[in-house]
């Protein structure tokens, strides 16, 4: 395992998303910005392969069962969300990148903005509405599509 073989493996079967989670505590919902890559395959030992690979370069990830209906069957998802992990994935893989160059440079951007906005090491904590706004810009700046009222970005 090495990290063109993990390029190679997220070019074909990865993808990354910019978008908002939503938390409810104190009786309220608050919104937070979010920023995910992932990848995807029906074959739960690669990814593992992958997960000790990235886990052992110091990149924390998760593997999370996907519910598909039918006729897809099951799959399972690496995830990487905290922007340490993320910002170390970044600065392996993109020397490699091929079919997702553009994806990782809107990424970069995006991480940019969410570590200059709060660079602790948490992804999850309060922003304020000026922040939000600027990260709904963002977003919409290189927006595919919207979604139930809410802006995301997946490639």
């Amino acid at each position: 395992m090495d990290w063109q073989y993990i390029t190679g493996f997220f070019d074909g079967e990865g993808g990354t998303h910019i978008g908002y989670s939503r938390a409810f505590k104190a009786g309220k919902y608050y919104k937070t910005p979010r920023l995910q890559i992932t990848m995807v395959n029906t074959n739960k030992s690669v990814l593992e392969k992958i997960s000790s690979f990235l886990r052992a370069s110091g990149i924390v990830c998760g593997i999370y069962h996907q519910r598909q209906k039918p006729p897809r069957g099951t799959s399972f998802s690496l995830r990487i969300t905290s922007l340490e992990a993320l910002d170390q994935f970044i600065s392996h893989v993109e020397p490699f990148v091929i079919a997702k160059a553009d994806v990782f440079r809107i990424v970069k951007e995006t991480l940019a903005f969410m570590k200059n906005r709060h660079p602790s090491k948490k992804s999850r904590v309060r922003w304020n509405s000026n922040d939000l706004a600027q990260f709904d810009e963002l977003v919409c700046r290189h927006a595919t599509f919207i979604k139930k009222g809410r802006r995301a970005l997946t490639y």
